[in-house]
This record gives structure tokens, C-alpha cells and sequence, in this order.
């Protein structure tokens, strides 16, 4: 009898497993478990997700087991395919990725459609943590929530109270704009928003569901909409002045709402 499919994606599931299996060939019995994070985990995957996957670890990678698997990636993007080229993540240790103070380390990483294994804490999140343990899909290993504490509400919130400033000064230096800037920009702060205001995390197309029902949102509910829609289409089409402005205006009041819940905290 076949085992469930972890993503409903034949293709995929066979890059997984591959991934899995080298992970055991490599590290032995030094690997924990093989994970899926993100848009996957969160039930939301379409086809302008990547797929985010964490290796834990029993401890670091020495410099052999990271060589060996740093070969593995500079090889994967590069075959025949199409889902060998969406994949991102982190070989994690499982100390680190139980201590919330160890965010921030740097973790062995693959950024998507890349083909090297380089020191990057772009997985090393409040935000991975709690997907990882609330919903994280097992490929291989115990239980995902066996093998770190609870995400704090307040912790996920205070991220928020930094990434979004952070997200809207980016997005005020981008200077050239295509069509996946103007999807990604709403998703990614509709997300972040709703992160803010509940302490948990929802999929982007989730969070600029629910925002577009808020008050907030509602003046935004076409760009919203669009931005939902169009996902998977061309990445660098090119977009009008005016879709880039109003995407801009988004971003700003964004950041607006999260200074006025985060000065309300302050003088509470």
C-alpha cells in the first residue's frame, strides 16, 4: 500500500524523499528528522510556492556531512524537472531549534532555486519554529511538536513589531517593480499583519482572505483580491506606474497600523 502524499505532487514527493534519504545516507545517526515548513505545511501551497524544508539534526554539520550535502543541492536544481528547482531550507540542530534565544544563528541553507548550501538564518524564525511545530508535515523522524516548545504569542508578535518596519523600508528602496512584486508586497505584509494582531501565523493567501474582510482591509480588498489571483502568473511582466504606487500605499499603512499597535503597547 503507497504512503500517503505529503503534497499531492508526485514530482514533488519524489524530490523529497530523495532529499530524506540522503539526509539519513549522510548523517546517519545524527539526523533527527526531514520536515516540511511554509506554505505546505500551512495547507496553502499553489503554484508560485516554493517548498520549505527542515533537516534537524542532532548537532552541527561537520565539514564532511555539510561537503556531502552541499554537492547534494549543487546537483538538484540543475536536473530535468520542475520541483527540484523550489526547494528552500535549513539543517537545523535540534538544541537551537528548541531554544527561542538561539534565533537569529546562522543554519546551513538552500535559498530556492539555488544550488548552494551556504551559513544564512533565514529559517532560523519565530515564524519556522511555530509552523514547524503547529503544522510542520512529517517526512521523516518523531513528531514535529515532540521536538520543540510552544511559540509564544507575544514572541511572534514582537518579530512583527521588527520585520514590519524592516519589510517597509525595503520596499521603499525597491526600485524596479515586475508582476511578482506587486503579488509578493501585499502577501507578505497581509501575513505579517495578521501575525501582528494574532500571534499566530497564517498562508499568505489566508491572510489577505482575512484582511480584506477587516477594517482596515476593506479599502484594499481589490488589490488584495488581485494580488491572490494572479499568484503563478509571469514573475517580470511588466507593471504600471499606478499598480506600484497603489502597492506602495499599501505597504506604507501597513507599517502605519503595526507603529499604532506597537505605541498602544508601549503607553498600556
Amino acid at each position: 500500500m503507497r504512503a500517503p502524499s505529503p503534497t499531492g505532487i508526485a514530482e514533488l514527493d519524489d524530490v523529497l524523499a530523495e532529499l530524506a534519504e540522503r539526509a539519513r545516507t549522510v548523517l546517519g545517526d545524527d539526523l533527527v528528522g526531514v520536515y516540511l515548513q511554509g506554505s505546505f505545511a500551512l495547507g496553502d501551497a499553489d503554484a508560485e510556492s516554493d517548498c520549505d524544508f527542515l533537516v534537524v539534526t542532532r548537532t552541527a554539520l561537520d565539514d564532511q556531512q555539510w561537503a556531502s550535502l552541499a554537492a547534494f543541492h549543487a546537483d538538484l536544481p540543475h536536473r530535468a524537472g520542475t520541483w527540484n528547482r523550489h526547494l528552500e531550507g535549513s539543517y537545523a540542530p535540534v538544541g537551537q531549534l528548541a531554544d527561542l534565544d538561539s534565533v537569529g544563528q546562522p543554519w546551513p541553507y538552500v535559498d530556492h532555486g539555488h544550488d548552494t548550501l551556504v551559513p544564512d538564518a533565514h529559517c532560523n524564525t519565530e515564524v519556522t519554529r511555530w509552523i514547524l511545530r503547529e503544522h510542520g508535515v512529517r517526512l521523516a523522524g518523531p513528531p514535529a511538536d515532540t521536538l520543540l516548545p510552544a511559540v509564544p504569542a507575544a514572541a511572534l508578535q514582537a518579530r512583527m513589531d521588527a520585520d514590519i518596519p524592516a519589510a517597509v523600508q525595503a520596499w521603499e528602496r525597491q526600485e524596479r517593480w515586475f508582476a511578482w512584486d506587486t503579488r509578493y508586497a501585499p502577501a507578505t505584509m497581509a501575513r505579517m499583519w495578521f501575525t501582528r494582531v494574532h500571534g499566530t501565523v497564517a498562508s499568505k493567501k489566508a491572510a489577505m482572505r482575512w484582511l480584506a474582510t477587516q477594517p482596515e482591509g476593506r479599502p484594499w480588498a481589490a488589490l488584495l483580491e488581485e494580488a491572490a489571483r494572479s499568484r503563478g502568473g509571469p514573475y517580470d511582466a511588466e507593471v504600471t506606474a499606478e499598480e506600484v504606487a497603489a502597492v506602495r500605499t499599501f505597504v506604507r499603512e501597513v507599517g502605519q497600523w503595526a507603529a499604532g499597535l506597537a505605541g498602544d503597547h508601549a503607553h498600556g
